[in-house]
C-alpha cells in the first residue's frame, strides 16, 4: 500500500511538472455557463434513429429527448431497496420541442429479460408539463422516494417552478404522492423560487433535501437550502440557508447505521470570485437533522492562491462501515482566477485517508485539445458506493478516452469504474467498462454513455444507470452543443470483477466478443519490460506506439497487417527514465490509449 501511495504522489508531482512547464496541449475558456431550469427554447436540428446503429450496453428501460438529465452534480437516480430489487429514476421529455418534460420510475420486478426493451411509469401528476432534474432514494420499507422540481399550478398563467418529493405508496407500485416543499414566499416570484432538489432518507425515514434557486445572472452566487420531512415525507420543514454557491453541486448523504446526515457541496474559495473558483465543503449533523450548525462547515481541499487545481461542479458521498464519510469529487485545471482547462480529474476524501485520487487521468483530460461543454469536463460525474460485506469501496464516472468526438467534436463518454480496498487510501486503475469507441459519428449513430450513476450499495454488481446520448454535448444549451436525439435511458449490472480482474481481460475472452480492444498493459508499474495485448475482431492493420509525457513519439512497437485474434507485443524500456509514458494502438477504425508508469 505505502508503495502505491508513494506512486500516486509520484505521479501526481510529474504531471504537476509537466503541466508548469507548458508541455501538455491544453484548450482554456473563460465562459461563464447559466444554469439550466427546463424552459429553454428549442432549437434544432432533430434526428430520430431510423435503425439500430450503435449500441450501448445494459438493458433499456426508457428513452428521452432530453439528453441532459442533470446540470453538474447527479447525486443517485439508482438504488438497491430492502428486497434486493433495483429502482431507478429519470427525465423524459417525449418529443424534440422539449415543451412537455416529465420524470419517470422504473423498477427490475417490471424488467423483462436482458435484452428486451421496457418503458416506466410517470411520476409526477398527469397535468404537470414541466418537472425534471429528479434524483432518488427508498425508504426502510422499499419504497421509492423521488426528488425533482415542477412548474405549479398547472394551468395558471402565473405558473412557477417549485422543488418537489413524491413517496410511492408501497415498494415498486409506480403510484407517487407529490408533495411540494416549502416555497419561501407562496405563490413566489420565480427568482426566489427553491428547485433542483437533491435529497436522501435516513435510518429512522426521515427524508432530506437540499436545493438551490434561480440566480441574479448567469455569473453570480447562489444559495443552496436545507428542509427535512419526519413525517416520511408528508409535510416539510420551511427552508434554512445553508451556505452560498456558484454551481449546482451540492448533494445529500445519510448512515446506513446511525443519525449522521452530511451535505456536501462546492463553493467559492474565498478569496478569487467565479463558477470556477470552488473547494468542496460539508456540514454534518449526527441526530438525524434534527440540529445543525451551520458555521461549522468543513472545507475538505483548501486550495490556495497557488494552486493550479480548482473543485467543479461534481460532488457524492457515502457513508462507509465504520460509519465514516467518504466523498467523490471532481478537480479542474485552472490558470489564474478567470480561465480554466477542460483537463481534469477525479478525486476521493475521507477523514482517514485525506485527499486521495481515484482517477488521476486515464487519458481523460491530461491531453484535453477540444471543448467538453458546458458544464462538463472529460473525467466528470463521479459516484460512490460501497460493498457492505467486504468495506469495499467503488466509484463510477465519465470518462472521454483521448480524441473519441463526435463530427461536431464533442466528447463521446465512456462509463469508467474504479475500487478502493483500503477505504479509499488507494484505488484500483481506473477501467473502460463500457469502451465503446464511436469517433466522428453523426447524429444519431454515436455512441455515449452519459451520466453515469451508481446505486449506493454494491453487492457483486455495480447496479448503473444511464443514458445513451445518440450525439454527444447538451443540445438544449445556447447554442446547442450537437443535435437533438432520441436517447436510451439503460440500466446496466456490472460484475464487480469487472474491475477486480480488468474489462479488457474479458473483452479479450467470451464477455465482449468481436470488439477491437487496447488492454492495460502488465504488468504496471513496471521496471524494465511490460506486456502490450490487444484484441482485433478482424484483419486490420495496426499501429502500436509508445509516447512520452511530452506527446512524443519514443517507439514505434508495430506497425504491419494482423489477422484476428488477440495479440501481444513487449515493449523494453532499457534506456528510459522513470515516469510517465502511454501506449497508443491505431487501426483505420480504432484508436485507444494505455497510461504506462516506468518506475526504477
Amino acid at each position: 500500500m505505502l508503495k502505491k501511495g508513494l506512486l500516486l504522489l509520484f505521479i501526481a508531482a510529474l504531471a504537476a511538472s509537466a503541466f508548469a512547464a507548458g508541455k501538455m496541449n491544453f484548450v482554456m475558456e473563460n465562459t461563464i455557463y447559466d444554469r439550466l431550469m427546463g424552459n429553454e427554447p428549442f432549437v434544432g436540428p432533430v434526428y430520430t434513429p431510423k435503425e439500430a446503429a450503435l449500441v450501448s450496453p445494459g438493458q433499456k428501460i426508457g428513452q428521452t429527448y432530453y439528453d441532459t438529465q442533470h446540470n453538474s452534480s447527479i447525486s443517485r437516480m439508482i438504488q438497491k431497496d430492502v428486497d434486493n430489487q433495483v429502482q431507478a429514476v429519470y427525465m423524459v421529455s417525449p418529443d424534440a420541442s422539449w415543451i412537455i418534460r416529465h420524470v419517470y420510475f422504473n423498477n427490475s420486478e417490471w424488467w423483462p429479460p436482458a435484452g428486451t426493451d421496457t418503458s416506466g411509469l410517470q411520476i409526477d401528476p398527469g397535468q404537470s408539463i414541466r418537472s425534471g432534474y429528479i434524483t432518488f432514494d427508498v425508504m426502510s420499507d422499499g419504497r421509492g422516494v423521488a426528488f425533482y422540481h415542477v412548474k405549479m399550478p398547472p394551468g395558471d398563467p402565473n405558473m412557477y417552478y417549485a422543488a418537489a418529493c413524491a413517496v410511492d405508496i408501497l415498494p415498486r407500485l409506480g403510484s407517487f404522492q407529490q408533495v411540494l416543499i416549502d416555497t419561501i414566499t407562496t405563490p413566489p416570484p420565480e427568482a426566489t423560487t427553491t428547485i433542483w432538489p437533491h435529497g436522501a432518507v435516513d435510518l429512522n425515514d426521515n427524508v432530506h433535501v437540499v436545493a438551490s434557486r434561480i440566480p441574479a445572472d448567469a455569473g453570480s452566487s447562489g444559495v443552496i437550502y436545507y428542509s427535512r420531512s419526519t413525517d416520511q415525507g408528508a409535510t416539510f420543514s420551511t427552508w434554512v440557508d445553508v451556505d452560498t454557491l456558484y454551481d449546482l453541486s451540492y448533494d445529500v448523504t445519510t448512515s446506513m447505521q446511525s443519525g449522521k446526515v452530511a451535505i456536501a457541496y462546492t463553493d467559492n474559495v474565498g478569496w478569487a470570485s467565479g463558477q470556477v473558483n470552488n473547494d468542496v465543503y460539508y456540514i454534518e449533523s449526527t441526530d438525524y437533522g434534527a440540529t445543525w450548525d451551520w458555521t461549522a462547515k468543513n472545507n475538505v481541499t483548501n486550495f490556495v492562491p497557488t494552486d493550479t487545481t480548482r473543485a467543479y461542479c461534481d460532488v457524492n458521498g457515502v457513508y462507509d462501515n465504520d460509519d465514516s464519510l467518504h466523498l467523490v469529487y471532481s478537480i479542474r485545471y485552472v490558470v489564474g482566477d478567470t480561465t480554466f482547462y477542460y483537463a481534469s480529474y477525479i478525486e476521493h476524501w475521507s477523514k482517514a485517508t485525506g485527499r486521495t485520487v481515484v482517477c488521476s487521468d486515464t487519458l481523460i483530460g491530461w491531453h484535453s485539445t477540444y471543448t467538453s461543454g458546458g458544464w462538463r469536463m472529460h473525467s466528470d460525474h463521479p459516484s460512490i458506493a460501497i460493498d457492505t460485506t467486504t468495506g469495499y469501496l467503488y466509484s463510477v464516472f465519465a470518462g472521454n478516452p483521448w480524441g473519441d468526438t463526435s463530427a461536431a467534436g464533442y466528447p463521446n463518454y465512456d462509463i469508467f469504474g474504479s475500487y478502493s480496498t483500503d477505504g479509499g487510501a488507494t484505488w484500483s486503475t481506473a477501467v473502460n467498462l463500457s469502451n465503446t469507441s464511436s469517433k466522428d459519428c453523426g447524429p444519431p449513430n454515436c455512441d455515449c454513455e452519459d451520466y453515469a450513476n451508481l446505486a449506493e450499495i454494491v453487492d457483486d454488481t455495480l447496479h448503473i444507470l444511464f443514458v445513451e446520448d445518440k450525439d454527444p454535448g447538451a443540445s438544449i444549451q445556447t447554442p446547442p452543443e450537437g443535435a437533438t436525439t432520441l436517447n436510451p435511458v439503460r440500466y446496466w449490472k456490472v460484475p464487480v470483477s469487472w474491475l477486480i480482474t480488468g474489462v479488457e481481460e474479458a473483452d479479450a475472452g467470451l464477455l465482449r466478443p468481436g470488439k477491437f480492444v487496447l488492454a492495460q498493459n502488465t504488468p504496471n508499474p513496471f521496471a524494465r519490460s511490460t506486456t502490450l495485448k490487444y484484441q482485433l475482431p478482424r484483419a486490420s492493420h495496426v499501429k502500436v506506439y509508445v509516447y512520452d509525457a511530452t506527446g512524443r513519439v519514443v517507439e514505434t512497437v508495430v506497425d504491419e497487417t494482423q489477422k484476428a485474434g488477440v495479440h501481444e507485443a513487449i515493449w523494453d524500456s532499457k534506456g528510459r527514465g522513470s515516469g510517465i509514458y502511454f501506449c497508443k494502438m491505431v487501426t483505420p477504425d480504432y484508436t485507444a490509449t494505455r497510461k504506462m508508469v516506468v518506475l526504477r
